[in-house]
């Protein structure tokens, strides 16, 4: 592996020219304090004679023949270099500060509010994983939505940047670095560096601007002296300079150059010191030629351009110590060079719904809960408001639309963003160019089509846009307190916000495409990067939507035509059948086209598409989702089932779920009965909101989702009052305790199956239980209250409702022999049989088979695995089945230790037994031995039998090979089998006729050449 200490030392070394002669500077390490740099300045300002060489410290300068310096420093007379030193640090600093308080100062919005704004958090999380790069060119909103709402929101924050890149640097120099002095350069240079990545408009320019005024005022990273704040998309390209002449120019600093002596030692002193920030605002709107590409290395005090002094300081070429903080777009940041990319990224997640609170307050003050009102009741705008620019514009448009007492449809983005485009186009600024809407939709989609946001002026001239035009469509009043800005001209032409260059896509093709080139964008509808513009052209379906535009815009082009299409394309992209994954994420987005729409013809024309049930199955669902899919269930007019299962929720969709779910239910013919919510920790509120749709549930699952005793009593009060039983409950690993289950046994009339296991259930929780089984008035199909805490009382109380009872169990409950012995009595004189008892785990022992093998008459299927049964307690059990008057469906006896006496036992009862499972009993080649011989004289097949885990190897391979017609299944897994007893096996079942027994844990052979043959099983050793 590459060692990076070499590759990751700066260099300074190199000719630098002066008046002076040639000087020489070579920093071998970068140790030197500031008195000895004092003393270079001395050099660089005294007289210098051929041939001298003074050494400070590491670092050495040379001069060849040169004449005395006659230029002396600014300085006051008798100024020593000391305090000329300090004079010069102390002035660029000052400057440097005094800049960024102005640009930290400054908000350029593509919306500004005619009042003061105070500012609200942002939240940044690590960059954990890499994104769909190909769709983030235009911001890809339902993945950016659901980082939104993922888990790791707002995980760091900006105080822990640096710390943390230097931890994530420290684990990087372990696998890339071998010696420690290379790790600990390359922690040196990178666990320095911060790249902030985040879509456009989502605060990535505010989180710099934030970052600065906290170094200015609240004393983050308090070592910092110099403050560089380059905003790329202000640098000129193809300028070139030496780096200070780079940094002063870029940050709008004034310096006075023209002591290039001054120059050189500043840039020498900047380049060792770690009190050195450099913020680079807007990567993705730098005008770099090759990004991908690697810059020369440059020496400190080489002229170049921006580009290569940029790349050179994010591969800590130049200044290594300083920390650096740039921002940009994912593809733009990911198209730099490896080595210039910064190894430590971290996301940019918006305004968290209490920052947009705060936005409303200010904005619309005594109005604001209306507001935030209108907003919750609408997710589908909601949605989009973690974007600050977006936040800000549709608060306004929502208040502006309520103050004026207008009865406006603003449900949708494409509502917010129409109105305010109305108000834009009505504005004095735009008089007289109202046509100019048209050039601006044409250029919107030229620069879609071909992935471009910067337009050059051969771009505005194929729309026919000149300087004038332009103009029309900067920032303007919209309303009386907001302005916006649609499009930049200052320097580089683009629309202010991705948001408007996709809308105006959208007008584009609904107001200006041919037939043909609609027809051709339609066909990319349904890829990420055409989500948004794809909502918008359907939005522009919506009546008010399209009426609103069409005072300022001709008729829509071919509309008829262009909506026939759109239907069409709502039928193919339609599921008919919904129940996995893919389908139900594809459903979710018809839905969202159609609540965009708002048209009914389109709304039955999705619903003759698809098929009931609709399986909701592992979907990631948004509070937008739910307003659209249940805007669509409430436009079909047939009955539908609808299922939920293993969805993921973010945000508030959950309550909003099956909150709306239960309106729609009893106003339409939806039906909602089966809900899978396993793993979603919900608690006992969404626990409330899940108990307003259970009205025609059949299955719910929501084992493991942090239901406590005030939601269990929620769902209980439901389920007693519900006109038909719900089939089957799962509560399993939900700490409700006793409170819980005292909630539940008052609906146990309504519930067929019930499982509580791992509920933290006890004496008293039990009792009660059972009280209510006990006088059920047909018995409970099924209880699992397995790894409950309960002890001798809950278990006595279980024995007096053992006849309402067909299923139970109780793994792992501490039940003992006594316990088992008191159980087994009360099973023995139940008038008829229990259909399966588990009682795996419980460590009863030999005494409590023997309790058990009295009332095996009694039992259909038993589970004893795991319960410490020896040879002796297995031999009480099967002579109790070779008695039976009727074969046993099924017994577990796996994982106890009996071995072959054991087995011999077992061989004698085969004949009462249809399914048998004994793995891992430590069972030898004699007890298969046994165990064959029995199966081989059967009178009719066993229906399965699981040896899998016992040690026998060929020979009982080759025993078993000889009872293969009278097994339907065998599992040996793990057993020890080699060639030879794969060859007998495979030879048995070659003569068998079909079917042929399942044979699992073998890989068979098809002849004695050892063809392989298909078989469905797995090698055993595996």
């Amino acid at each position: 592996m590459q060692d990076h200490q070499d590759a990751n030392t700066p260099s300074t070394s190199g000719p630098l020219a002066s008046p002076s002669g040639k000087i020489q500077v070579d920093q071998s390490s970068n140790k030197r304090q500031v008195d000895q740099s004092h003393a270079n300045l001395s050099n660089f300002t005294g007289v210098m004679n051929t041939g001298d060489m003074t050494v400070h410290g590491d670092v050495i300068i040379t001069t060849g023949h040169a004449q005395p310096n006659t230029e002396q420093p600014s300085s006051a007379p008798g100024e020593s270099a000391e305090n000329l030193t300090m004079r010069l640090e102390e002035e660029l600093s000052s400057k440097l500060k005094e800049r960024a308080e102005i640009v930290a100062g400054q908000m350029n919005l593509p919306v500004d509010i005619h009042k003061r704004i105070d500012s609200v958090p942002l939240e940044i999380a690590r960059w954990g994983k890499r994104m769909d790069l190909d769709n983030v060119g235009h911001y890809h909103k339902r993945a950016d939505v659901l980082e939104r709402f993922d888990p790791g929101q707002g995980n760091i924050t900006l105080d822990q940047v640096y710390e943390s890149s230097k931890d994530n640097a420290i684990n990087e120099a372990r696998y890339r670095c071998k010696t420690p002095a290379a790790k600990e350069e390359y922690v040196r240079i990178h666990g320095n560096i911060v790249g902030v990545s985040g879509q456009a408009g989502i605060g990535k320019t505010t989180l710099t601007k934030i970052l600065t005024k906290k170094i200015l005022k609240e004393g983050l990273l308090s070592e910092i002296k110099y403050i560089f704040y380059i905003a790329l998309r202000d640098v000129d390209f193809t300028a070139e300079s030496n780096l200070l002449q780079f940094f002063t120019t870029s940050t709008g600093c004034e310096w006075d150059h023209s002591r290039e002596f001054h120059d050189r030692y500043l840039l020498i002193h900047l380049n060792e010191s770690s009190d050195v920030i450099i913020i680079m605002d807007g990567l993705d709107e730098a005008r770099m030629t090759s990004p991908d590409k690697l810059a020369p290395i440059t020496s400190l005090h080489s002229e170049g351009t921006a580009e290569t002094f940029i790349k050179n300081l994010l591969r800590g070429k130049l200044l290594p110590r300083a920390k650096k903080f740039i921002t940009s777009r994912p593809r733009q940041l990911y198209d730099l060079h490896p080595e210039c990319r910064p190894s430590f990224i971290v996301n940019v997640l918006g305004l968290n719904e209490e920052s947009q609170k705060k936005i409303c307050g200010q904005i619309c003050d005594k109005d604001s809960e209306k507001v935030m009102q209108k907003l919750d009741n609408n997710p589908d705008i909601s949605s989009y408001c973690y974007i600050p620019v977006l936040c800000i514009l549709t608060i306004h448009c929502i208040h502006q639309s309520m103050s004026k007492g207008e009865d406006t449809d603003l449900s949708s983005m494409t509502g917010i963003i129409c109105y305010a485009l109305e108000m834009f186009i009505r504005s004095s600024h735009m008089h007289g160019h109202e046509s100019d809407v048209g050039k601006l939709a044409r250029l919107a989609w030229n620069g879609f089509a071909t992935r471009k946001i910067i337009f050059s002026e051969n771009d505005l001239k194929d729309v026919d846009m000149d300087e004038k035009t332009i103009r029309s469509f900067l920032k303007t009043n919209v309303g009386s307190s907001l302005k916006v800005k649609i499009f930049e001209g200052d320097k580089k032409t683009f629309f202010s916000h991705l948001v408007w260059q996709e809308t105006f896509v959208a007008i584009y093709l609904v107001f200006f495409a041919s037939l043909n080139e609609f027809e051709s964008s339609m066909s990319s509808f349904e890829t990420p990067r055409y989500e948004i513009v794809a909502k918008f052209v359907f939005g522009l379906c919506h009546d008010e939507n399209v009426n609103r535009l069409m005072k300022f815009l001709p008729p829509p082009t071919d509309y008829d035509g262009k909506k026939k299409m759109m239907k069409e394309f709502l039928v193919l992209s339609t599921p008919s059948s919904v129940n996995d994954e893919d389908s139900s994420q594809r459903l979710l987005v018809v839905c969202a086209w159609l609540k965009e729409a708002n048209d009914q013809d389109f709304n039955e024309a999705v619903a003759s598409v698809v098929r009931s049930p609709i399986v909701l199955q592992r979907a990631n669902i948004l509070p937008n989702d739910v307003t659209s899919f249940n805007y669509f269930l409430r436009s079909t007019t047939e009955p539908c089932v609808v299922r939920i299962d293993e969805p993921s929720f973010s945000g508030d969709s959950f309550d909003r779920l099956f909150t709306e779910l239960g309106i729609t239910q009893k106003k339409n013919q939806v039906k909602i009965d089966e809900i899978n919510l396993s793993g979603n920790k919900f608690g006992d509120d969404g626990a409330l909101s899940l108990s307003k749709c259970l009205h025609n549930i059949r299955r719910l699952d929501v084992h493991d989702c942090n239901i406590g005793d005030v939601g269990v009593k929620s769902l209980s009060e439901t389920i007693e009052h519900l006109p038909q039983p719900i089939d089957e409950i799962n509560l399993s690993w939900n700490k409700f305790g006793d409170d819980g289950a005292l909630s539940l046994s008052k609906c146990l009339h309504n519930i067929r199956r019930l499982d509580v296991h791992s509920c933290n259930i006890g004496d008293v929780g039990v009792k009660s239980l059972s009280e209510a089984i006990e006088h059920l008035p047909q018995p409970i199909d099924e209880i699992n209250l397995s790894e409950n805490e309960f002890g001798d009382d809950g278990a006595l109380s279980l024995l007096k409702c053992l006849h309402n009872i067909r299923r139970l169990n109780l793994w792992n409950c501490n039940i003992g022999d006594v316990e088992v012995k008191s159980l087994s009595e009360v099973i023995e004189h139940l008038p008829q049989p229990i259909d399966e008892i588990n009682l795996c785990g419980n460590k009863f022992g030999d005494d409590g088979a023997l309790s058990l093998s009295k009332c095996l008459h009694n039992i259909r299927r038993l589970d004893v695995g795991c319960c410490d049964i020896g040879d002796v307690g297995v031999k009480s059990l099967s002579e109790a089945i070779e008695h039976l008057p009727q074969p046993i469906d099924e017994i577990n006896l796996s994982r106890n230790k009996f071995g072959d006496d054991g087995a011999l036992s077992l061989s004698k009862c085969l004949h009462n037994i249809r399914r048998l499972d004994v793995h891992s009993c430590n069972i030898g080649d004699v007890g298969v031995k046994s165990l064959s011989e029995a199966i081989e004289h059967l009178p009719q097949p066993i229906d399965e039998i699981n040896l899998s885990g016992n040690m026998f190897g060929d020979d009982g391979a080759l025993s078993l090979s000889k009872c293969l017609h009278n097994i339907r299944r065998l599992h040996v897994w793990d057993c020890n089998i080699g060639d030879v007893g794969v060859k007998s096996l495979s030879e048995a079942i070659k003569h068998l006729p079909q079917p042929k027994p399942e044979v699992e844990g073998v890989d068979l052979v098809e002849s004695s050449d050892d063809e392989e043959l298909v078989s469905s099983s797995k090698s055993n050793h595996e």
